[in-house]
């Protein structure tokens, strides 16, 4: 899902790192739109979130960061880069 250069990005992080992240995500991120983001992944798996990326995507990339979760944290240069995985992993259905 997501782009796979992201993907690559994202995979090579630590559990750790990003658990925390998501746990954060999932709290954040309302029951409605959790499926529409599932929706819209089963639709386009790699590029539904373009369409949502400047207005939703800041507002995820700028929550990241005002909990902690910012570039710092991850040890990387941009959000842009994990964002989206890190959503993903959000809405994941159990």
């Amino acid at each position: 899902m997501g782009l796979p250069e992201c993907r690559i990005i994202y995979n090579a992080l630590l559990e750790e790192k990003k658990n925390p992240a998501i746990d954060c995500l999932k709290k954040f991120i309302t029951k409605k739109d959790k499926i529409e983001i599932r929706k819209a992944i089963k639709k386009d798996s790699e590029g539904w979130f373009a369409f949502h990326h400047f207005e939703y995507g800041m507002h995820i990339r700028n929550l990241l960061r005002k909990k902690g979760f910012g570039e710092e944290y991850f040890g990387i240069n941009n959000l842009d880069n994990i964002y989206v995985e890190l959503v993903e992993d959000a809405v994941k259905e159990k």
